[in-house]
């Protein structure tokens, strides 16, 4: 027969073993979820930092357009003021073709 002093002792190591698991469990998975926390944190860091080139990229595509525009229109501003001394130098030829 077992003494019940002995199945005491035994049931509190049991008890005793496994609080100690039920810890470990607890620190593993603190331990996990702080890793997990980090990954997150760097992976979050690297998509502000993609977006940040993103938006500079679209900011220099900006700039870039602006200048295009900004040259297409002094060649246009350049054309029409060309086309016009044409249209004048035109006139002045036929005008003296009639004096004649």
């Amino acid at each position: 027969k077992i003494d019940e002093g002995d199945e005491i002792r035994r049931l509190r190591a049991q008890v005793a073993t496994l609080q100690f698991e039920m810890k470990q469990l607890e620190n593993d998975f603190e331990s996990k979820v702080a890793e997990k926390n980090e990954e997150l944190r760097q992976a979050l860091q690297a998509i502000a930092g993609v977006h940040n080139e993103l938006a500079s990229e679209r900011g220099q595509i900006a700039v870039t357009e602006q200048q295009y525009a900004d040259n297409l229109k002094k060649k246009e501003e350049g054309h029409q003021q060309t086309i016009g001394e044409l249209e004048v130098a035109l006139r002045k030829l036929k005008k003296g073709d009639q004096e004649i």
